[in-house]
């Protein structure tokens, strides 16, 4: 079946050309799901109703792919990630009652299992940067492409990194700020796959310049540099 196209950032679907690509790369088998044949299990999380339908079809188009839940709302997010302990969820960085970089702490500070891939509407902000260096796996914006999205996921559960390139001139620019100022920067491998992205390489580039993967650029996952506090996360 083919798959549905992305929604843009009105909630409404985003033409498949002229979409950014991703710094990395997935292979068309999902490198996180289970060896024993079972399923790639997700949650989907997002505020627009329209949007996150568009989601559903993504993840249901693919028989790799388990949707156990979906919600519209921050709290019932976190309360399903503990409770259905998905492989990955796929989160709106502002769901209302609690956002997206707040249940990311949670997660983390709950040593829970499920891996996190921030999809946001608005990449301008310092939220890509709070959610990397808090831990998120993947960063994606809404332009993003189906085949894209599920590649994020299978990314993440499968213990690697990739960040849409249109976040990357916001990450530098956050990046050298920070140093400015003084402030924890992000990790120095992290950082290099920022820089030469910013330098106009592809990501086949990056890989061989990195001598990685070319179909995965792996970065380095300890990114706990204390970012600036956000919505206060529940205990």
């Amino acid at each position: 079946m083919m798959a549905p196209p992305a929604a843009a950032e009105n909630g409404t679907p985003a033409s498949q050309n002229g979409a950014g690509a991703a710094v990395a790369v997935q292979s068309s088998q999902p490198e996180g799901v289970p060896a024993s044949g079972g399923h790639l299990r997700v949650l989907l999380a997002d505020r627009q109703e329209m949007y996150l339908e568009a989601l559903v079809r993504a993840i249901e188009d693919d028989p790799d792919y388990e949707l156990v839940a979906t919600t519209s709302e921050g709290y019932t997010a976190l309360e399903l990630i503990r409770t259905e302990a998905p492989h990955v969820a796929v989160l709106d960085p502002s769901l209302p009652g609690l956002d997206g970089l707040a249940i990311l702490k949670a997660v983390d500070r709950d040593a829970l299992s499920t891996r996190v891939v921030m999809l946001s509407a608005e990449p301008e902000d310092r939220r890509p940067y709070q959610a990397i260096a808090a831990g998120a796996s993947c960063y994606l914006t809404r332009g993003s492409r189906p085949e894209q999205i599920r590649a994020a996921i299978a990314t993440a559960a499968g213990g690697s990194n990739i960040f849409d390139e249109r976040l990357h001139p916001t990450l530098y620019a956050e990046v050298r700020r920070r140093t400015h100022e003084a402030e924890p920067p992000l990790d120095p491998a992290l950082l290099e796959v920022i820089e030469l992205t910013a330098d106009g390489l592809d990501p086949i580039e990056v890989a061989e310049r990195l001598r990685v993967s070319a179909t995965t650029v792996k970065v380095t996952a300890a990114m706990r540099s204390s970012p600036p506090a956000a919505t206060e996360t529940p205990h």
